[in-house]
């Protein structure tokens, strides 16, 4: 009950705003007033339990010694003395331990009662085992970006009746610019999870730079690979931290590149109040969408990876910073793998391969012009947001 509170107030907090959108406090305000009410009835009977054996346990104590020194002195004044009062007082002192040993031992298996929810919990967690096995003895190193896919096969768990991802195969050669595009549910991140070994393949084989991942350590695999996700993350500390967060011991003039690479740099500096020794909040909710975008990108090449994975990495920007992010990478990074993920065609119209998926599976692979004549849901996606963009062009 007590994590139930801890939820709510959890859950109030983060989404404070949705809440208040919503017009919904008073509805929080009775949910938590609920949990509330069931955590003080809860306590309650458990304080009166607890009130009740005390003073029972003293009264058991106290009757148990008034016993002994009537019953010792009855048997001390007989005629032959039956007993000695040093035989009296030492039994008085061995019953009193016994009995503050029962009484604590009480107080033990109450307390032992609360904590049995969070022992198995905390059980849960440190029984759990990685089903990802680390060959931390490898000495193989990316040496470059050519990824192949042959025939893989992936269900959560390996227990799911159907597969999330099915047949798939593409190769992708150091250097190209690769698009990944498909309808929400489609498994695209899940595809890109595989190559990071944040999951391993149900069937088939993936390879990087002509090595199996498997026979890589994820340290050196994934040393290799930089991913800027859909839900960009800064942490709480300066700009500068937060970059070098990809490479604690980038130089000044590596920070600055990123930078410009990532179309950041500019308002780092002129509008941010202390430049790249502004404070981030927690979360990194003191900056836009789109400039903690940027500034995931720049952490992300600070890495000096030799596969760059964007994870919808572009939703938030517009169009002509998202058409300079990409020529930077092309331009000044030629020989850098990048993967584009994004539900924006835009964003991918310009790839030298672009994979279309549909329900877990590759429906084509191409470039944009070749996709628009061979592949219906590509053009279908094409068409419905080019009337999409002259709506909002009109307005």
């Amino acid at each position: 009950m007590l994590d139930n509170i801890n939820r709510i107030t959890q859950e109030s907090i983060i989404a404070i705003k949705t809440i208040k959108a919503y017009c919904k406090k008073e509805f929080e305000i009775e949910k938590f007033d609920k949990a509330n009410k069931e955590l003080k009835n809860t306590s309650q009977k458990t304080l009166s339990v607890n009130a009740f054996a005390m003073p029972v346990g003293q009264v058991a104590n106290y009757t148990t010694m008034i016993c002994i020194v009537y019953f010792g002195g009855v048997l001390y004044m007989q005629p032959d003395h039956a007993i000695m009062l040093e035989d009296i007082q030492t039994f008085l002192t061995y019953v009193m331990q016994l009995l503050a040993t029962i009484m604590m031992f009480s107080n033990v298996l109450m307390a032992i009662n609360r904590s049995t929810a969070s022992f198995y919990r905390i059980n849960e967690i440190l029984d759990a085992r990685s089903e990802i096995i680390d060959k931390a003895d490898s000495n193989l190193k990316l040496e470059n970006g050519n990824v192949s896919f042959k025939n893989v096969y992936f269900k959560y768990n390996n227990c799911a009746d159907e597969y999330v991802l099915k047949n798939i195969n593409f190769e992708i050669k150091n250097g190209e610019f690769i698009g990944i595009i498909g309808q929400t549910g489609s498994a695209k991140s899940t595809l890109i999870s595989l190559i990071d070994r944040f999951y391993d393949a149900s069937q088939g084989d993936i390879t990087i730079s002509d090595h199996d991942i498997k026979d890589y350590s994820l340290y050196e695999l994934r040393e290799g690979i930089s991913i800027s996700g859909q839900s960009p993350l800064l942490f709480k500390g300066t700009v500068l931290e937060n970059l070098r967060w990809g490479n604690k011991n980038a130089s000044m003039e590596e920070v600055i590149k990123a930078c410009k690479i990532a179309q950041c740099y500019d308002f780092i500096i002129n509008q941010l109040s202390d430049g790249f020794n502004t404070m981030i909040s927690q979360g990194g909710t003191s900056v836009s969408g789109g400039q903690r975008q940027r500034l995931c990108i720049a952490r992300a090449l600070l890495k000096n990876p030799k596969i760059l994975i964007l994870d919808d990495s572009f939703s938030a920007l517009d169009k002509i910073t998202e058409a300079k992010v990409k020529q930077n990478l092309r331009n000044d990074l030629p020989n850098l793998t990048k993967i584009v993920i994004s539900q924006k065609i835009s964003a991918i119209k310009d790839a030298d391969k672009i994979i279309v998926l549909d329900n877990g599976k590759i429906t084509n692979i191409g470039t944009h012009e070749q996709l628009l004549k061979n592949d219906e849901i590509y053009a279908d996606i094409d068409k419905l947001q080019q009337i999409g963009g002259s709506e909002d062009e009109t307005k």
